[in-house]
């Protein structure tokens, strides 16, 4: 899609993958648990992030980090409203979807169009907290586009959108939506705990979900191995649950009498919370 200017603003990411199998490295045989060490938690890698491509299977998609910033057009805000300009659009809603991470705003046409046919649709974004501030704008790419996609917003963000249909002599009467929340990032999960497994080589976690899903629904975790052994951990990698939002997991491949601590992430549709839950330290045997 092109727009007339084009600016990058704060925009969230989303991770697409795969569940997989939790880790595997090497050879092990049964189990105890020791205490936790220091500076873990100041070496937790967080997961890399893909900014997700928006859904395009409707009339108009704009991706929110391309919301030009510059000045609407000069005559929107002026009050005074002639007939030559087309009235407001009328019943503009905006929801959640088509995916967590997008919000779809609808609308129906003016009951005016003015004295000429509407061309396009102005989509003005806003942020709504304390104060209401414009995130940026958008035009449409067709007179008939009366729904649009914005996406990928970012996580637990208060949103208002505002359409102008445009015509010959220029924006209209602007057309207000409701407000609509985007889902938020999980909370940690709780109660992590690793036990040295019964194979060789083998860590065997368990946890219990987050008290708090951010509005989705938690889909996958992340177990991250880090090797505590020596004076600073070190990051052995990670990889998703196979269950998608179970609770346990199994990582291998662990080396013998080396001591290792793990970090579990919950992740929903808008991406992965902003803090792991650690666990406490196993003695690989």
């Amino acid at each position: 899609m092109r727009f007339d200017r084009i600016l990058i603003v704060a925009g969230a990411v989303l991770l697409i993958a795969v569940g997989l199998v939790v880790v595997a490295r090497a050879d092990h045989s049964s189990g105890r648990s020791a205490g936790s060490s220091a500076g873990f938690s100041s070496l937790v890698t967080t997961p890399s992030q893909t900014t997700v491509v928006p859904v395009g299977d409707i009339n108009s998609t704009v991706n929110y980090g391309d919301l030009s910033s510059n000045p609407l057009p000069a005559i929107i805000g002026g009050l005074d409203y002639s007939s030559t300009l087309a009235t407001a659009p009328q019943s503009v809603v905006a929801t959640v979807g088509p995916s967590y991470t997008e919000i779809t705003v609808t609308w129906k046409p003016p009951t005016s169009t003015g004295t000429s046919s509407i061309t396009k649709y102005i989509v003005q974004a806003f942020v709504v907290g304390t104060t209401v501030v414009p995130v940026g704008y958008a035009y449409t790419p067709c007179g008939p586009c009366t729904k649009v996609t914005l996406g990928p917003v970012p996580p637990g963000g208060h949103f208002r959108f505002v359409i102008y249909a445009v015509n010959a002599s220029g924006p209209g009467v602007p057309g207000g939506s409701n407000v609509v929340i985007a889902p938020g990032l999980p909370s940690a999960p709780l109660d992590v705990t690793a036990l040295d497994g019964s194979a060789k080589g083998t860590a065997v976690l368990s946890w219990s979900a987050p008290t708090a899903n951010g509005g989705a629904p938690v889909d996958r975790y992340l177990v991250q191995t880090y090797d505590v052994t020596g004076p600073k951990p070190i990051y052995s990698g990670g990889e998703y649950t196979s269950c998608g939002a179970c609770t346990n997991a199994t990582v291998t491949g662990l080396q013998l009498d080396h001591k290792y601590e793990f970090a579990v992430w919950a992740h929903n549709g808008a991406g992965f919370g902003r803090t792991p839950a650690a666990s406490g330290t196993i003695v690989a045997t």
